[in-house]
This record gives C-alpha cells, structure tokens and sequence, in this order.
C-alpha cells in the first residue's frame, strides 16, 4: 500500500498539463496555496502547471522547485516515515537533515556525486497532501537558504493560536518574537556558519522554524 502511495504521487507529476503562468508567484485556490519568489529566480513560465501542481526551473537552469498537491488518506506521519524510508535506502542519497514536527515535517538529502541537495516540506490540509520540493546546487546552497527561508514562511499549515489549561499564575508575559525578527535572526545564524558545514545550515534552519512557533530563537 505504502509502495502504490508513492507511485502515484509521483506519477501524478506528469499528468500535469502544460499552462502560461508567471513565476514570480504560485498561487493555487484550491488547495490554500500563494507563493511569492524572489524577481528574477525563476524562468518564466514553469515548465509544468496543473490543478495539482507547477515545476519551476531556475533562471541559471540547475535549480528546480516542484509543488504539489493530492488528496490522499495517509497521515502526515505515514508520508513522511515513507519518504524518510526510501532517501535512506537510496545509495546516491545521504539524508543530512529530517524533522517531524507533528503538522508538517522537513526532509534534507545531499547527493554527493551530483553536488545536489535536495530539501522538502509538507504538510497536509484536510485530505490533501501538500509539498513543494527544491533541488539545486551545493555551490549555491546560501542562496537557496534564503530562498528556503522565504517559502517556509508561506508554506506551511495555518498558525493557530494556542491557550494552555492550568493554573492562573502570576508569570511576568514572554516577548515573542515576530516572523521577521525569526528571520534576521536565522541570517545571522547562517552566515556564521563555515562553508563546507551543511550541518550548520540545517541546525540554524531548525532555530528559525521553532523560533516561527514558539517566538524565541
């Protein structure tokens, strides 16, 4: 079962049929779906564009982000314990980075022969399955940081307030921080890192993530 699931959703990619759309932004009503890019990171129009999804290649042609979308009964943690499983018994791949965080998840990969990382996050939405995967070189893996960052701040399931039962105290209130500060902060964190350590990116990619939940960095 868990074999047929992947296969149709990545066969489903290219049923897609081909449509004139621009690519400084994705926007899908469907499925809760808008995407802002950078100007001038993508080519105009995707390469692929349907109901359930787009392909976007790069201006520079080695870099290419899918997004997809598709209804499926599997939970969260089925899809992602599958995709987990089939990146660690891939002998091109080395997983460098996964995270369930319980409404969505995040999965890294490098594959070292290629110099090509691979960097998913999905979530679902009802019965929908969501995910945009980005692929690109590992030269240019501090530009698509910033570009990772952007997306995850629009992609992602929708923010909810939470109110915490027990007792009424007397706590002194937390200063949160806000998404943009979440941001800065993952900047500074990025650019300390040293250029060869992929580990150092996923660590302060981590921090901002928590930082978008639990406001503090």
């Amino acid at each position: 079962m868990k074999r047929l699931f992947w296969m149709v959703l990545f066969t489903s990619l290219f049923a897609l049929t081909a449509q004139a759309e621009g690519a400084r932004s994705y926007d899908n009503p469907r499925y809760g779906i808008s995407l802002h890019f950078p100007e001038g990171f993508f080519r105009m129009p995707p390469t692929v564009s349907g109901d359930e999804g787009a392909i976007f290649q790069s201006m520079d042609g080695k870099g290419q982000l899918l997004i997809l979308a598709k209804n499926t009964s599997a939970s969260l943690k089925q899809i992602y314990e599958l995709m987990l499983a089939q990146m660690q018994k891939s002998p091109e791949q080395t997983v460098t980075y996964s995270k369930f965080a319980g409404d969505w998840y995040v999965l890294s990969t490098l594959n070292e022969a290629k110099g090509l990382i691979s960097y998913q996050k999905g979530y679902k939405r009802g019965s929908f399955y969501l995910l945009y995967l980005l692929s690109y070189p590992r030269e240019q893996k501090g530009r698509y940081a910033l570009l990772i960052e952007n997306l995850n701040r629009q992609f992602g399931p929708p923010r909810t307030g939470r109110v915490r039962s027990g007792r009424v105290g007397h706590s002194r209130p937390r200063h949160r921080l806000s998404g943009q500060q979440c941001d800065a902060a993952a900047r500074g964190c990025y650019a300390s890192c040293p250029d060869e350590d992929d580990g150092c990116l996923d660590r302060c990619e981590a921090r901002r993530d928590r930082c978008y939940r639990s406001g503090r960095f």
